[in-house]
């Protein structure tokens, strides 16, 4: 915002500190032979009739003349050139017969009592009419300019705002492309590029909300529609064991819907803005031989049946030297988890979990990566993968499992760590899913 009033300060600053000595130059260089001329003309008459006392009068009585003529605001006296200190102007007009005015602002004027060495002064006399009329249009003329600048910036200003408010109107009725202009002589200080930010925000939340909202529609159906099925299909059996073989599926499917309902609502937790996870600062290499500890111990809870024929092993790679970093056990963990219940879905026999220390522009930063020797992912995936209901593994079978928020989450989850989830090959020749913190 200072750079929209930046202008007025700058006109109103300078105006403040020139005014006083631009009206000075301005009444001494342009009014001064204006004031000259009419103190000349206003005391012509006087200095004849002066002059011709003192012509017609002895010396020794010119000073009781003068006394009689003087006025209390008007001095009269008789001096030489000595005492004036004449300059060459001056003597020159003096010479001529002519009044001469010493001090414009003082209102001292001269004449040469003709044919003498002596010279008539009177002064000082007031000019303050002559001058306070010229300071009054001075005066008026830069206010005018003034009113007439302000008047520029504030046009200036309000056409910047009409265009600002103009695009808020359109994009507050639904038109969330229009972006405000950056033009420089449209632009309201950082307010356009202000709203430019939160406007392409808003659009992109908007957009992953619907994307959002039809996924989990979707989502939610097919165990619906499952559920449905199996209700109408056991109102025909007579069977007991038939029934019971189909109230064990409707069991499953609920169960399926009680899970994607948990992966949604944590999806919507770690996706709010205003969350703040508490991080805590861990020597993170004896975090993670924590937590793989952790899931050894819990793998049979939490690998899916399929997955525990494969006789997976789960290897923990980590440096010799360990270092601290701000992370929330909790929210980490999960995300470990996610990435390695994702791992041990696709993997013929391996997966690991390495700790790495990456050095760029001379910092060092962690990442965790979570490789496994299976099909991987294509690359066409890769820019995706991590939205959420986005699956490489198009099927949606109970075998294969997943809801297509479980990377979803972990992106969050480094987000919040100010850290980015990112996926890659692996060197065992299947998927490589990286969580990295940033420099």
């Amino acid at each position: 915002m200072l750079r929209i009033f930046l202008p007025l300060y700058l006109t109103l600053f300078f105006y403040v500190l020139l005014y006083d000595p631009l009206t000075e130059l301005v009444l001494y260089a342009v009014a001064e032979e204006e004031v000259a001329e009419d103190a000349i003309g206003d005391f012509q008459g006087a200095f004849y009739l002066i002059e011709e006392v003192l012509k017609n009068s002895d010396e020794t009585a010119w000073p009781e003349h003068l006394e009689n003529m003087s006025a209390p605001n008007i001095p009269i006296k008789i001096v030489t050139e000595d005492e004036l200190a004449l300059s060459e102007s001056g003597k020159e007009t003096l010479d001529r017969n002519e009044i001469w005015v010493m001090d414009v602002a003082e209102g001292v004027l001269a004449k040469r009592l003709e044919g003498t060495r002596w010279i008539i002064h009177v002064g000082p006399v007031e000019t303050v009419e002559s001058l306070t009329q010229i300071f009054v249009m001075v005066m008026l003329g830069g206010t005018l300019l003034l009113m007439l600048l302000v008047l520029i910036w504030a046009f200036t200003v309000q056409r910047r705002i009409a265009h600002l408010s103009r695009v808020t109107r359109h994009f507050g009725q639904g038109d969330l492309s229009v972006r405000a202009s950056v033009a420089g002589r449209l632009k309201v200080g950082r307010l356009n590029d202000d709203f430019n930010r939160m406007a392409v925000h808003i659009q992109n939340l908007i957009e992953s909300h619907k994307h959002l909202t039809n996924a989990v529609s979707h989502e939610l159906r097919t165990p619906i529609s499952r559920i449905r099925f199996e209700l109408d299909f056991a109102q025909t059996l007579e069977d007991p064991a038939d029934l019971h073989a189909s109230f064990d599926s409707i069991a499953e499917d609920t169960q399926e819907l009680e899970k994607m309902v948990e992966e949604l609502l944590s999806y919507a937790k770690f996706e709010r803005s205003t969350l703040e996870l508490a991080l805590e600062e861990q020597p993170l290499a004896s975090w993670l031989n924590q937590w793989h500890r952790s899931f050894l111990q819990q793998q049979e809870r939490l690998i899916p049946e399929p997955a525990k024929d494969k006789n997976l092993s789960i290897k923990l790679l980590l440096p010799e030297q360990d270092h601290v970093v701000a992370l929330n056990r909790d929210a980490m963990s999960r995300a470990l988890d996610n990435l390695v219940l994702n791992a041990v879905r696709y993997a013929h026999t391996q997966v690991s979990v390495q700790l790495l220390w990456i050095s760029e522009d001379g910092q060092s930063r962690p990442c965790i990566r979570v490789e496994d020797d299976g099909p991987g992912v294509p690359e066409n995936y890769w820019k995706t993968l991590f939205d959420p209901f986005v699956r490489a593994d198009k099927s949606r079978n109970r075998e294969t499992g997943g809801f297509g928020l479980g990377l979803a989450i972990v992106a969050q989850i480094a987000r919040r760590h100010n850290g980015e989830a990112t996926i890659g090959k692996s060197t065992l020749g299947g998927a490589c899913f990286s969580v990295c913190w940033k420099g």
